[in-house]
């Protein structure tokens, strides 16, 4: 095989695994195997850990791919993802569709028949969720990003109720982390790339305020809201001391970031609030892994 024919042909295999957008699927997974491990009693089921983070990594995959399918044509208008496989015609739409399918299917089944019957009906909600109501949503209405918060925020649940069966009340702490945490997050994203979901016609709050005066203020309110949120880890015994120290540290550092967004909304603000948001996250997760109690 010559160089340039492996190049082409890694080249292919790479736009065939963007399709997944492996860097949200690799987040999701993050996650829920956060969750499962927080919600584990008298060890780590490493089995079944494994087949549900196959699973659960497989039905995100598909998501992606399907939400990319539907997207074409919003992908096409928008600069940041105009060069993607599907709007470039890299990758037949017929091939997305197939692994989209295949993958979810997968995914699904594994989930059925190596972990249990719950978290498959949570990760089935999920997929559902993201492909048949967000997306399309997001050239109807503003609201879309409420609801893209609120299936983003499954991922634990479905971690939580693959180790136990069953919800309890620290998954949905869990879920509510992750929903106040998406929103100025998302936010910032909306600020940053507000022309171009202007030219795709994708409703985000930006096309009702072109000031900027909502979406810093939403933002800074999300924010507030998120502060007792993360503390109830430790306020119910999820996690100690270090996780309180290390959260109030962060959520602070956060906080400061949305501040100076609003005091200042333009694009190095926003582009800040993203990034600290980025930090955030995975910090509390692996916060509450290393100081998980009981």
């Amino acid at each position: 095989m010559t160089q340039s024919k492996a190049i082409k042909q890694e080249s292919i295999l790479r736009d065939y695994y963007e399709l997944g957008k492996p860097r949200i699927t690799m987040f999701v997974c993050m996650t829920a195997m956060a969750s499962f491990y927080l919600a584990s009693t008298n060890g780590v089921a490493v089995d079944r850990l494994i087949f549900a983070t196959i699973g659960i990594y497989m039905v995100s995959f598909g998501s992606c791919v399907f939400n990319q399918i539907i997207e074409i044509r919003i992908d096409q208008r928008m600069h940041r993802t105009q060069n993607r496989a599907l709007p470039t015609y890299r990758v037949p739409l017929l091939h997305a569709w197939l692994l989209g399918m295949i993958t979810t299917l997968l995914g699904l089944l594994m989930m059925f028949f190596q972990v249990n019957t719950a978290a498959t009906l949570w990760l089935l909600a999920a997929w559902c969720g993201y492909v048949l109501i967000y997306t399309p949503l997001k050239v109807k209405t503003t609201l879309n990003t409420l609801v893209g918060s609120v299936v983003g925020a499954l991922p634990p649940i479905v971690g939580w109720v693959s180790a136990r069966g069953r919800l309890g009340f620290e998954g949905v702490i869990l879920f509510l982390i992750l929903f106040f945490w998406q929103l100025p997050h998302f936010l910032a994203i909306s600020w940053m790339y507000r022309d171009d979901y202007a030219r795709a016609k994708v409703k985000m709050i930006t096309s009702v305020d072109p000031a900027g005066i909502l979406t810093p203020r939403q933002a800074f309110l999300y924010t507030v809201l998120l502060f007792p949120v993360v503390m109830l880890p430790f306020v119910f015994s999820m996690a100690g001391y270090i996780y309180l120290i290390g959260t109030l540290f962060l959520t602070a550092l956060f906080t400061k970031a949305v501040v100076e967004f609003w005091k200042i909304t333009d694009q190095k603000n926003a582009k800040l609030v993203l990034l600290t948001s980025i930090i955030y996250l995975p910090a509390v997760f692996i916060l509450l892994v290393v100081d998980k109690v009981g």
